[in-house]
């Protein structure tokens, strides 16, 4: 039986809590089914991918051979209180993705955003309907109902970069050394990203 929105809000403790298996209510089928509608992905293989951090995400290859890295965000369990709408829990989202789009296309490659939906934005909701009502895939009748506005979770698809993954702390004990051999040469994460910061890009 699927937890209610306030059970589901209680039981989370932060944004890393664990997320190493399918959602129930999002089922493969009907996951393939938003990609095609919503990013025209026709998909040939499907993966889960427990990577954990508040997000269930799958490594999805398309029939033309292309991976993706899929996400997909259960907003009843990202709201800031019990009584907040899914609908602004997604707008946060949204609007989260959006400026990661705009920062890539200003020019700051490393920045990874999500690839854009058919309608233009980086994501949409799709899943059981909740009653909200929002930017999507369209409602539906039947079966395709599960790719509706008011969808219970919110996808995005991002391409698949092969990259190493550091755990939390890794990277900067990693750049550690680096860090007092001399002035930093301008190429770090950081210092890309103060310059996009500074230049409004």
């Amino acid at each position: 039986m699927r937890a209610g929105g306030g059970e589901r809000l209680a039981a989370r403790s932060s944004y890393a809590d664990d997320v190493l298996s399918p959602p129930d209510d999002l089922a493969p089928e009907v996951l393939a089914a938003a990609l095609a509608r919503g990013w025209a992905l026709t998909v040939s293989t499907m993966a889960y991918r427990a990577a954990g951090f508040g997000s269930h995400h799958w490594e999805v290859t398309d029939t033309t051979g292309a991976r993706w890295f899929v996400t997909a965000d259960d907003l009843e369990v990202k709201r800031h209180s019990r009584s907040e709408p899914l609908e602004q829990v997604f707008g946060r989202l949204r609007a989260a993705l959006a400026a990661a789009g705009d920062l890539r296309a200003g020019g700051n490659t490393f920045v990874l955003a999500p690839g854009a939906a058919r309608d233009g934005q980086p994501l949409a909701r799709v899943g059981p309907e909740t009653g909200g009502s929002g930017a999507g895939l369209g409602a539906e009748t039947g079966a395709g109902a599960e790719t509706g506005a008011g969808g219970q979770f919110a996808v995005a698809v991002y391409p698949f970069v092969d990259e190493r993954s550091f755990e939390w702390g890794e990277f900067l004990r990693a750049r550690a050394p680096a860090a007092h051999a001399g002035p930093d040469r301008g190429d770090s994460y950081r210092a890309r990203l103060g310059r996009a910061t500074r230049t409004g890009g």
